[in-house]
């Protein structure tokens, strides 16, 4: 296999679950840098697909299309990438300009690539999880590793409000469904989502009687 093009670098300290950087590489001229982010970047922007959400909207236009030069793919771990402690912390997203849609899609991927992305973190809920599982969590995983997960209160962002109305203004954003159950079937839809295996949104639809 011939090497293109490789850097040395020096691993950053992980703070937060984050090492508040991101590699870029250029698949046309080949160059890579590796970028410094805000400190506060991670906090608005909590997640691989938080990451790939923001910087896909600052990196591309509303003419942007999946062959565009100017196309981003973003390959992204959550704060909790690399903890062994909790099913699916090897996963990653990616995320980039969909050739169905010509919007913003994301999805994630198994194996090594995520924990390889960086060494831990810490993860941030702010619902109680399957099984109600978060808030214990939180209490037990300073105790027995190097990781640990936080469970704050939900609250207001109009940054973040503001950032979702740009997006579905511009096309670029997409809710996930995964099922719709009719509103006769909700006994069915609670006991899909209760599995934990939903991935995105579980829709009830009522049809209106037009008599």
């Amino acid at each position: 296999m011939e090497i293109l093009r490789q850097i040395k670098y020096k691993p950053a300290r992980v703070a937060g679950g984050y090492t508040d950087r991101i590699l870029r590489v250029d698949l046309g001229s080949g160059e890579i840098n590796i970028e410094k982010l805000a400190p506060d970047f991670k906090d608005k922007y909590t997640g691989g697909r938080g990451y790939a959400l923001k910087l896909i909207w600052d990196g591309t236009t509303g003419e942007t299309r999946y062959d565009s030069p100017e196309n981003i793919l973003v390959m992204a771990s959550g704060p909790l990438g690399n903890e062994p402690g909790f099913p699916g912390t090897g996963k990653f997203i990616v995320g980039t300009i969909s050739p169905m849609t010509d919007t913003f899609i994301d999805s994630n991927v198994g194996g090594h690539f995520g924990p390889l992305l960086k060494p831990g973190g810490i993860y941030i809920s702010s619902e109680l999880g399957y099984m109600a599982q978060n808030p214990i969590l939180a209490l037990v995983t300073p105790i027995i590793g190097n990781k640990k997960v936080m469970f704050p209160i939900p609250k207001h962002s109009d940054e973040n409000i503001v950032l979702f109305k740009k997006l579905i203004v511009a096309g670029k954003f997409k809710g996930v469904i995964d099922r719709c159950y009719p509103l006769e079937e909700i006994v069915a839809a609670y006991k899909y989502v209760e599995t934990g295996q939903k991935t995105g949104n579980v829709v009830i639809t009522v049809e209106h009687n037009k008599d």
